[in-house]
């Protein structure tokens, strides 16, 4: 039993050890949690994992303090090696995953994340904590961690560790303990659910080529009683203001869904986003399957 930590990863390795090391080093065994880093899950791109894109500059320092170790890494320029490398001699039995994707996707990146907070969440009947490290990574990347922790309510808290200068960047371990320099901060989840008034609105408006509000409030009304039964043209049209663009066009008082609207819906009804946010369930095989599907493998031990 342990925190399993979702990390986005970059040129820097520092991105995702620093934080790594100041949990471990300040917290010790949860006794809530068990171990502070139990399992560690890379989100990068191919071009960082295999080394195609080479690492930023890397001091190996201990902890607290500037000063390197003088210890080399066997392959200094890759930073995913650089990052095993580093949690073995940290940590020792550390299992380390990697997911390979393209981190200026926003949607394969939620998708991606989504399948892989599945996996973990419920793996082995057990249901793991899941932390994420919002410091590396692309914003693509990062906003689709955040999604996804409101939506499933799995992952419990995201951190990022602050350094003031670049020229910092280069350190594995927390390299001071000037607060005004480096700072390790957290940021807690809270879970969300899908609104039903917005998904039924959404599966209305892609089964027809147009439609007047008065026909979409009454459709509404017929299969989705419960969730409109208040509403009247006038409320409706209130509700439909803030997705004007977004999800639909409107030509006068005639709605169309558009290509983004269409996109979210398609996106609504995927398997692993009912699964995530709770609408249906998912078996051990399915969520093996989803594993598989996006490439999610073990690197270590």
């Amino acid at each position: 039993m342990g925190i399993v930590h979702l990390c986005g990863l970059g040129r820097n390795p520092g991105a995702v050890t620093v934080g790594l090391s100041y949990i471990y080093h300040n917290w010790g065994e949860f006794g809530r949690y068990g171990r502070p880093v139990e399992k560690v899950i890379i989100l990068t791109s191919r071009e960082i994992a295999e080394g195609y894109v080479k690492a930023g500059e890397v001091v190996y320092n201990h902890y607290g303090r500037g000063h390197p170790k003088g210890i080399k890494f066997r392959k200094s320029d890759n930073a995913l090696e650089i990052v095993r490398e580093f949690i073995e001699r940290e940590f020792g039995d550390v299992e380390i995953w990697r997911l390979i994707l393209d981190v200026n996707d926003f949607s394969q990146c939620v998708e991606y994340i989504s399948k892989t907070v599945l996996y973990f969440h419920s793996e082995g009947g057990h249901w793991k904590h899941i932390w994420a490290n919002i410091t590396g990574g692309t914003n693509p990347l990062n906003s689709a961690i955040v999604m996804v922790a409101h939506l499933s309510g799995a992952i419990t808290m995201l951190y990022y560790t602050f350094i003031s200068k670049r020229e910092y960047f280069k350190y594995l371990n927390p390299f001071t303990d000037n607060k005004n320099e480096f700072d390790f901060r957290r940021y807690y989840i809270f879970k969300t659910d899908l609104d039903r008034r917005y998904i039924a609105i959404m599966e209305v408006l892609n089964e027809v080529e147009s439609i007047k509000t008065e026909n979409l409030l009454s459709r509404l009304k017929k299969t989705y009683w419960n969730e409109f039964n208040e509403f009247d043209e006038g409320k409706l049209r209130k509700y439909l203001i803030t997705m004007i663009g977004v999800n639909h066009h409107k030509d006068c008082d005639t709605i169309m869904i558009n290509d983004m609207g269409r996109k979210i819906n398609s996106l609504l009804n995927m398997k692993w986003l009912k699964a995530l946010t709770g609408l249906e369930k998912t078996s051990k095989n399915e969520i093996e399957d989803m594993k598989k599907e996006i490439g999610l493998e073990k690197i270590y031990p």
